[in-house]
């Protein structure tokens, strides 16, 4: 069925929108066939979530962009993750509310990932420089920011190994197994690299054991990507036309 030639869409990206041009060009005839549409269609209710948590999406990723662009604080980082695990795929389910590793070490946020076990993130400031400005023998080097930061990662992972058989870590941690912890260090920026210093990050991952590395800017297209994939489908309101 079709709205008079109308063929409209319900995109999350637009959701208000769609409806309000919707609702403008209904007759109550268009009306009443969109409540019983409403009622009578199972997928609906699941549609309409989907949209909602894509436009949610959206305007948490547009927070993220201001806040790498504005240079936020760390905390507001750590919140913006906190809400948001899915940026780390399906691997994060769970951000846990105890940060403690132990009582000296607390992490910027733990999780507790799909196979039960708990991983960890490290969140540096997009300031930090992820590459040394001189290169050695035509190669990038990591810049002590980046060096120290794995040094941070690394201790946090082998003081988090120390506590896998501590009863009460695993009570703090609701459960969650701590088995080879993986780490991901979110540190720097890379929207003005070239092809050899994306290279470089890619060849530097592929030698670190349990830790990937990567920048805000990575950070920010992950979770767009995401949220492309996660977009609702697209539905032609076929089923409202005009019964003449």
């Amino acid at each position: 069925m079709r709205l008079k030639g109308i063929k409209e869409i319900i995109r999350s990206a637009s959701l208000l929108d769609t409806w309000s041009a919707l609702i403008r060009k209904f007759t109550p005839a268009d009306q009443a066939s969109l409540a019983q549409l409403l009622r009578d269609s199972p997928e609906v209710p699941a549609m309409v979530s989907l949209a909602l948590e894509h436009q949610r999406r959206e305007v948490e990723i547009t927070k993220l962009v201001k806040f790498v662009d504005t240079g936020a604080v760390e905390k507001e980082f750590q919140t913006w993750f906190e809400l948001n695990p899915w940026v780390f795929q399906a691997d994060s389910v769970t951000c846990l509310d105890d940060r403690r590793i132990d009582v000296q070490h607390i992490a910027d946020l733990l999780f507790s990932s799909i196979d039960g076990c708990v991983d960890l993130v490290e969140l540096k400031r997009p300031s930090a420089q992820f590459w040394s400005p001189n290169q050695d023998h035509g190669n990038w080097v990591p810049h002590s920011d980046m060096t120290k930061s794995l040094t941070q990662v690394w201790n946090y992972q082998k003081e988090l190994e120390k506590e896998m058989d501590s009863i009460r870590t695993q009570q703090r941690l609701r459960g969650a197994v701590i088995l080879r912890p993986h780490a991901t260090l979110i540190l720097g920026r890379s929207s003005g690299w070239i092809k050899t210093q994306s290279e470089a990050q890619r060849l530097l991952n592929s030698s670190l054991h349990g830790v990937t590395v990567m920048t805000f800017d990575q950070a920010v297209e992950r979770a767009k990507r995401i949220n492309h994939i996660a977009e609702p489908i697209t539905v032609e309101l076929d089923c409202i036309r005009d019964s003449g």
